[in-house]
């Protein structure tokens, strides 16, 4: 079985977590807070491995060379913004140029 996160800004997950700490979850809700558990620690591994590296590390004097700074000011706040997007939405945090090549690479 595939596990699916989902689109965690619908509140699917905190609503999840909620009923969790209330303790009125049923069975079949906790089965399904389980599997986006799992896939948002599998989800993570690209923004805390490559992003981090891109944040601390390779442009780390000049990360208004990649990232969109205005908008983003900790590398915290880029994680969040790639994990809780979906789609070419998940690049946000970048450029413009950068977004654009990652959405629209040429073939």
């Amino acid at each position: 079985m595939m596990k699916k996160m989902g689109n965690l800004s619908d509140g699917e997950y905190d609503n999840l977590r909620s009923k969790e700490q209330n303790r009125t979850i049923t069975a079949e809700e906790q089965t399904k807070l389980t599997e986006i558990r799992e896939a948002m620690k599998q989800n993570r591994k690209f923004p805390e491995k490559v992003i981090k590296y891109l944040w601390d590390d390779a442009f780390k004097f000049n990360r208004d060379a990649v990232f969109d700074i205005t908008k983003f000011k900790s590398l915290e706040q880029v994680i969040r913004a790639f994990m809780y997007s979906e789609k070419a939405e998940r690049f946000s945090m970048f450029i413009k140029n950068v977004k654009n090549t990652f959405t629209n690479p040429k073939e």
